[in-house]
């Protein structure tokens, strides 16, 4: 599978400094509280931004909720993206966790981070409910997109976040797929490149129209894979622990191994290095099953949906299943196929696919 990056893994190693002074362990509870106190009393000198508050929630939820990061291949971000919502309602999205880390392929998604870095690549999504200086009841989803070549540091980032209102949902009967589609076609809405004070503002008035529907996009197709992440873990299940925790763990019991008979100097840097390697869960999610096709239908797409199917004694019970995106039919197209149309004047003239494209 692609190379992913866990967000949360990476943004501790740059603040490990101020653990190790306090005698902290990376994996010891608390430790993210300690970091945000740590910010609040620089806010004089260094202030909150709102991309700052959000990571900060992010980080704390992360932490606090068992630090689970699910895996996704190419493939099924591919096939969550085009896979419909229309029978989703909000009872049937219920989190796994509090809050989870989604990592996404190396290179599929790219964020933009203004007019100094331009392009990041998106290394995955924070989903969580939202904190006390938020809405609790919205579902906040955080694309979060690494340094890049131009950064000056491991903070000059990217990043951009998006509410999603489930009892707004529920009390305007609305399915999933039209809260997301009516959210994302707002032409007000996030849209922080055309925000003078905002650090993702985009000077050039092309690149913005540009931005316009490229990260709309990216919101979109990230909202529809977090979403029916969700809907999966919670109807489908499927997902087995990564052999990448397996080997950190190995690793880390290694270098806390025969401590006694270390040097001092060794003893430190053992520990420090120890001190670094998360225990983050990595789970894997499923894999594609191949479906049986019927004969005589020519071969075509049919789209991921979530289907409502009706079980138990009398079926009357209701359970959701995903229907993955697959290939039906096994006849071959005829590129020669031709059709004839009837024109007003009588006349009739024969096409073939070819040349109507």
């Amino acid at each position: 599978m692609a190379k992913f990056i866990n967000h949360f893994d990476e943004w501790f190693k740059h603040q490990h400094a101020s653990v190790l002074k306090n005698g902290m362990d990376m994996n010891q509870p608390g430790v993210t509280q300690h970091l945000f106190n740590e910010t609040l009393l620089r806010q004089d000198t260094y202030p909150l931004t709102p991309a700052s508050q959000c990571m900060i929630a992010n980080s704390r939820a992360y932490d606090k909720h068992g630090r689970n990061s699910f895996v996704l291949s190419d493939k099924m971000c591919e096939m969550f993206e085009k896979t419909d919502l229309h029978n989703v309602k909000k009872e049937h999205v219920n989190l796994p966790y509090r809050a989870f880390y989604i990592s996404l392929p190396a290179g599929r998604y790219k964020v933009w981070g203004g007019d100094e870095t331009q392009w990041h690549d998106a290394w995955g999504i924070y989903v969580r409910h939202g904190c006390a200086w938020e809405d609790p009841k919205f579902l906040v989803l955080s694309i979060v997109a690494g340094p890049n070549e131009k950064s000056v540091s491991f903070g000059d980032d990217a990043m951009t976040w998006v509410g999603v209102d489930l009892d707004e949902m529920e009390t305007q009967q609305k399915t999933l797929e039209n809260m997301v589609s009516e959210k994302y076609s707002d032409p007000s809405a996030l849209r922080p490149w055309r925000d003078p004070e905002n650090v993702m503002l985009s000077s050039d008035e092309e690149m913005a129209d540009y931005l316009d529907t490229h990260q709309t996009n990216l919101l979109l197709k990230t909202t529809r894979i977090a979403m029916n992440l969700i809907l999966y873990l919670n109807h489908e299940g499927g997902y087995q622990t990564c052999d990448v925790q397996k080997k950190r763990l190995k690793k880390r019991a290694w270098l806390l191994s025969g401590m006694e008979a270390m040097s001092p100097s060794k003893r430190m840097k053992a520990t420090n290095k120890a001190t670094l390697i998360s225990n983050s869960n990595f789970h894997h999610i499923g894999n594609v099953n191949e479906k049986a096709e019927p004969t005589e239908v020519t071969k075509h797409w049919v789209r991921g949906h979530w289907h409502t199917y009706r079980v138990g004694k009398g079926r009357t019970g209701k359970v959701l299943k995903w229907v993955q995106p697959h290939q039906r039919g096994t006849k071959e197209k005829d590129p020669g196929e031709s059709r004839e149309y009837v024109f007003e004047e009588g006349d009739k003239q024969t096409q073939t696919k070819e040349n109507r494209r």
